[in-house]
């Protein structure tokens, strides 16, 4: 039957009652000598207790205590269910069924779509021209230092005040804006996205040789404020130079692996699955690292560039005083940047402050496959985008041309630019810093950036007054 615990409680006050009646009418009877049992008001039977004395229980039912006490219920099994589940957090991302989880599968789901629809894209954008205006974003400084989210609109741009802004940039919106906490005269010289696959973290490299790492920065999808969640020193032996290039990182995604070199001897491996630091490799060199890049896939093998015109290949399989395997010294000046060939194995490009781009084989001679003279007057940013046969080049800003700048992207496989254009710098006058040789960052030779997205046809051109533009590819 269907009853409330008040019903409950009121039922079992009274049989306490109707007991307690019931052992002075059997004491009394006893007394004169009667051996008659009493009657219930309800008329129900009687059952026996655990004392052995005749009571009536069961809310007039007649059934025993083993019956009735202790009350049924669902409580305990419903509580057996609920804290078997932990009460102090939040549900893992690889529990089924979570949000987290039904998050990451719909993450999973459009990146793979993004990467099969870039693929189809690549093969037509080496052969199509590449300035078709996308979006333009303005922000404070001198965007120096770029880098795309590889499946969101995100566009992460350090400028020389050591301030980080991240922008979506097909909305035109900025997203967050945080500094980066340097010691004062140490510029931000690598930044970098990692762990993109599942949304997404800022890592940034300075000259005063610490990676700090942070999340959070997406404010609509984060839980909280922008965090930083590691900091470390990557590199112990910084060595104070005239002209440095600070830190500079590569992030291997496959492997787990960080690169740290720059003004130092040493190019540092850290493991960053175990948080430990796997070897060093001696750069033989006296001038800093400015730029490297791992090779694809499970190979041990990467490319550095150096401020004497100089770029080596290292195998981190040898022994750390022989890991250079390859030496090329064909550049005359500054390397600005190093980039593996998209498509081609074993081939990398290079790209100096003199405008001169060059193309390398492993399997060759120490002297380039290709040169191109890109930029007669001075290269200021060099960029090969990742999956096609594509490279893009600005010019650097003299007292002679300075108002804009020359915009050129490069087919691998033609004579011919896909496209040449020139961008306003929308500064009214030359920099006075410029003026005596000086830029914005003492570690950064150039006052503007330029940078790929990792999958889709676009790139990221910025200008000393603070604006980047988002150009794109023409398929039509």
């Amino acid at each position: 039957m269907d009853c409330e615990p008040s019903d409950v409680m009121e039922a079992l006050m009274e049989e306490d009652m109707e007991r307690l009646r019931a052992r002075r009418r059997a004491g009394t009877r006893a007394n004169r000598g009667h051996g008659l049992l009493p009657t219930s008001p309800s008329s129900s039977t009687f059952s026996v207790d655990s004392n052995g004395s005749s009571v009536i229980l069961g809310m007039g039912t007649g059934a025993g205590i083993r019956d009735v006490l202790p009350l049924k219920s669902a409580f305990f099994d419903w509580c057996l269910e609920y804290f078997k589940e932990p009460q102090m957090r939040q549900a893992e991302a690889d529990e089924p069924g979570s949000v987290q989880y039904n998050y990451q599968v719909w993450r999973q789901q459009r990146n793979e779509q993004i990467i099969a629809e870039t693929d189809t894209q690549s093969e037509v954008a080496q052969n199509s021209r590449w300035d078709k205006y996308v979006s333009k974003v303005q922000g404070p400084g001198h965007p120096l230092l770029m880098a795309f989210h590889a499946y969101d609109n995100h566009l992460a741009i350090a400028n020389e005040l050591d301030m980080i802004s991240v922008w979506d940039w097909s909305r035109k919106k900025r997203m967050n804006y945080f500094c980066n906490g340097n010691p004062k005269g140490k510029s931000i010289t690598s930044l970098e996205i990692i762990n993109q696959d599942v949304g997404g973290m800022i890592m940034t490299g300075s000259a005063d040789g610490v990676v700090r790492l942070y999340r959070n920065y997406d404010l609509e999808a984060a839980q909280g404020p922008v965090q930083m969640v590691s900091s470390f020193r990557g590199l112990n032996e910084v060595i104070q130079m005239t002209k440095g290039s600070g830190l500079i990182m590569d992030w291997k995604q496959s492997g787990g692996s960080l690169l740290v070199a720059g003004d130092s001897r040493i190019i540092r491996v850290w493991d960053v699955h175990t948080e430990t630091q796997v070897l060093d490799l001696e750069t033989n060199a006296d001038s800093p690292v400015t730029s490297m890049m791992s090779d694809h896939g499970a190979s041990s093998t990467f490319v550095a560039s150096f401020a004497d015109g100089e770029v080596k290949v290292f195998d981190r399989r040898l022994e750390e005083e022989d890991a250079v395997v390859r030496s090329y010294a064909e550049h005359g000046s500054w390397v600005q940047n190093v980039r593996w060939h998209p498509t081609l194995p074993g081939q990398f490009l290079s790209g100096s402050l003199d405008g001169e781009v060059k193309l390398w084989d492993l399997r060759g001679s120490d002297r380039a496959v290709q040169t191109w003279n890109i930029h007669p007057n001075g290269l200021s940013v060099f960029d090969v985008h990742p999956h096609t046969g594509t490279f893009a080049a600005s010019s650097a800003m003299t007292p002679t041309h300075w108002r804009d700048q020359r915009i050129m992207v490069q087919s691998m496989s033609h004579s011919v630019s896909l496209s040449n254009f020139s961008v306003p710098t929308g500064i009214s006058s030359f920099p006075q810093s410029a003026r005596g040789g000086g830029v914005p960052s003492p570690f950064i030779p150039r006052s503007t950036s330029l940078a790929f997205h990792p999958l889709e046809m676009l790139y990221g051109v910025g200008g000393p007054d603070g604006t980047v533009r988002i150009m794109g590819c023409k398929f039509t």
